[in-house]
């Protein structure tokens, strides 16, 4: 069977007849529809020159069975080939129409041609894939066989590292890497080591403050790192750093360390996708009676913490944080415990979802037989 495979770079007359022809008999999620795409294109994409489009139109006697909606990132010299969108989007996958059915030697066929014409890949990442797309397989799961955390990596470099110099990096690159080697061999040899001695911390930032100094002076630059500074960060780790804890922890252990908070905070990037979004952490912070303080704008959050007064939410446009949002804090901290449970407990208990899922069920059920 002979595939026929198309490229665009953009979005244009065709390519929308093609995906919105497509989406009347495709299993896809919202984030593969042709105006979610559109809208996003024009919002965040137009913007930055660092992302190619590259979509992928797959046909079969005229058919189209599929689009691979890609993007290339340039990033550290390289062109990662990533699902476009991921970063605003819950669900990555490709648009399947309800008659795909590549088996495996066909996928592949099909995949190593798209690679040759995406020129100038050297990275694949494609994440947050599902497992099914509706009843079908994600092919690219299925078949590329290392599905791990959603993702699919798979990386195709020069074989040496003399070839990559020549081939991928820039020649103003590697003068500057032979340069930057000739100053470590003055300082002798390299070493790793895990640094415990706090006052040998000390030492190596003043060392490390010193050299920036130096190069800066070299490059015709004053100095702007000083041993003041040093002493700030030193006084800032005293007073905040010792109170600060960051660890991992297993799931199940997370209810108790919970019990331990007195005031949860879930600061969320406000994005396109976040709009509908209501974090789960906060009905177990409900749960166990601890108020819940969080950014604005992401999906019911305000309304809800609003309406029951069990948290607060607060605007954090402005990166400076002024002795208002810290009133905040403190007020949200005086929260009871007993009343968060008590206002709460009525409206998201899980009992009272089953409860309004068996009325919608049955509503609809019943609708039905008339």
């Amino acid at each position: 069977m002979k595939y026929e495979i198309k490229v665009f770079s953009e979005l244009d007359t065709e390519l929308k007849e093609y995906w919105q022809r497509l989406e009347t008999n495709s299993n896809n999620y919202c984030f593969q529809s042709y105006d979610w795409f559109e809208n996003w294109v024009e919002n965040f994409r137009k913007s930055n020159e660092n992302y190619l489009l590259q979509i992928i139109t797959i046909s079969l006697n005229s058919n189209i069975l599929g689009i691979l909606p890609f993007e290339i990132e340039k990033k550290f010299n390289l062109n990662i080939l990533k699902w476009a969108g991921s970063k605003h989007t819950d669900y990555m996958a490709p648009v399947l129409s309800e008659n795909f059915d590549l088996k495996k030697d066909d996928f592949d066929l099909v995949w190593k041609a798209i690679i040759k014409l995406i020129a100038n890949i050297d990275f694949i990442y494609l994440n947050k894939q599902p497992k099914h797309i509706n009843k079908i397989e994600n092919p690219f799961v299925k078949y590329l066989k290392n599905y791990k955390d959603s993702n699919t990596q798979n990386i195709s470099l020069p074989k040496t590292w003399k070839e990559y110099t020549g081939v991928v990096l820039k020649k103003n690159f590697h003068i500057q890497n032979l340069r930057k080697k000739k100053l470590l061999k003055k300082l002798g040899n390299l070493k790793f080591k895990i640094i415990n001695d706090k006052n040998f911390k000390e030492k190596c930032i003043e060392e490390l403050i010193k050299q920036k100094n130096e190069r800066l002076t070299s490059q015709g630059v004053k100095k702007i790192f000083k041993l003041e500074d040093l002493n700030f960060y030193k006084n800032f780790e005293k007073k905040i750093f010792k109170k600060i804890k960051i660890f991992k922890s297993d799931r199940n252990k997370i209810p108790m360390f919970l019990s331990s908070f007195d005031l949860m905070i879930s600061f969320i990037k406000n994005t396109f996708s976040r709009k509908a979004m209501s974090p789960t952490k906060m009905f177990e912070a409900f749960a166990m009676g601890i108020p819940f303080l969080c950014n604005k704008g992401i999906g019911d959050v305000d309304l809800i913490l609003n309406k029951h007064k069990v948290g607060i939410t607060i605007d954090i446009k402005k990166k400076i944080f002024s002795k208002k949002h810290l009133e905040l804090f403190n007020n949200c901290k005086k929260i009871k415990s007993n009343l968060i449970i008590k206002k709460t407990k009525p409206f998201y208990d899980i009992s009272f979802a089953r409860e309004r899922y068996n009325y919608i069920y049955n509503f609809l059920e019943n609708d039905q037989e008339q």
